[in-house]
């Protein structure tokens, strides 16, 4: 797909580009390395396209183009598809490069993003900014539907009666899920960074606006992201301390359990030694007498600890 922005959007071929109206393009690699001599770009880039597999967004700016990879998260999907694109520069072209798109999320964004308002006049940044907002778009959906997850979670926590593991696990899970989007938007918005530098200067202020426009965004969610952090961790804190109350519970029960029986095993201890002038060996009470001694400390015992409220 190959678009020049002229008076319309005008759908043609690469070797009919002159270089005098902005282009834009989605490529394959195939047809990148057709197209690289007609479009003057430097078929180094397909090396290091084909060699990439740290899945991380960057970008580098060269002498006259800004070169780079997307990670990209399909925010709206609940499994956070993951794709991976390739992107190219400069002051009168935009390429994006496919490099994994198993349901075609990214050509749909951005042949949604040459829909838009506004493309005539704002041209490559635009198209550029438009299209990382329609990967983005689902973000509120999302920041909705983990903030009632959590809420859920912690309104559980508290009417439980017993620490149900199952919460550690969702907590954890969804954990694993705030990290993963807060690491996406940072990387973003480390990307659009490196463009509001402009050292090759392929962006003129007006371009810089939508660059900026975009950034503030990223930087907004990721912040959106943040605070749900702290709520988890708020959550995880509270399950923690339930956790560690019904543990000590459950150890404050043994311990008083072992207190009461402490004396009988002394009794036990005490009278099992059958020494021969032992007085109450051969009385004829001897047994019941042991058995209300041991039912009366058995009573004091649990009187006790009752009155601490131990038990």
């Amino acid at each position: 797909m190959f678009v020049e922005i002229k008076d319309t959007l005008v759908r043609s071929e690469p070797t009919k580009w002159n270089g005098e109206n902005p282009a834009i393009a989605y490529f394959t690699l195939e047809e990148l390395r057709k197209s690289a001599s007609v479009l003057k770009i430097d078929l180094q880039i397909l090396e290091e396209l084909q060699e990439r597999k740290n899945p991380e967004s960057f970008i580098n700016a060269w002498e006259d183009y800004s070169f780079g990879c997307l990670y990209l998260l399909e925010v709206g999907r609940k499994d956070h598809g993951r794709d991976l694109a390739g992107i190219y520069l400069s002051s009168d072209l935009f390429v994006l490069i496919h490099l994994f798109d198993e349901d075609g999320s990214i050509e749909s964004a951005f042949r949604r993003s040459l829909e838009q308002p506004g493309v005539l006049r704002g041209g490559i940044p635009r198209v550029l900014s438009l299209f990382f907002k329609d990967m983005i778009r689902g973000h509120n959906n999302l920041y909705d539907r983990l903030r009632e997850q959590i809420e859920f979670l912690e309104d559980k926590v508290w009417s439980s009666k017993k620490v149900d593991q199952l919460i550690g696990e969702e907590i954890s899970k969804i954990n694993h899920e705030l990290l993963l989007l807060y690491n996406y938007y940072e990387q973003l918005s480390d990307f659009c960074e490196t463009l509001e530098d402009n050292e090759n200067e392929i962006f003129t202020e007006e371009g810089l606006g939508h660059i900026r426009s975009l950034n503030t965004r990223i930087t907004r969610y990721a912040a959106n992201i943040s605070r749900l952090r702290e709520y988890l961790h708020q959550v995880r804190e509270n399950f923690q301390s339930k956790q560690d109350f019904q543990l000590n519970q459950t150890v404050t029960i043994f311990t008083v359990v072992t207190t009461i029986f402490l004396p009988l095993t002394l009794l036990v201890g005490w009278y099992g030694m059958n020494f021969k002038y032992m007085p109450e060996l051969y009385w004829r009470y001897g047994y019941l007498g042991v058995f209300i001694l041991s039912v009366f400390i058995v009573i004091i015992s649990i009187y006790y600890f009752r009155k601490k409220k131990l038990l």
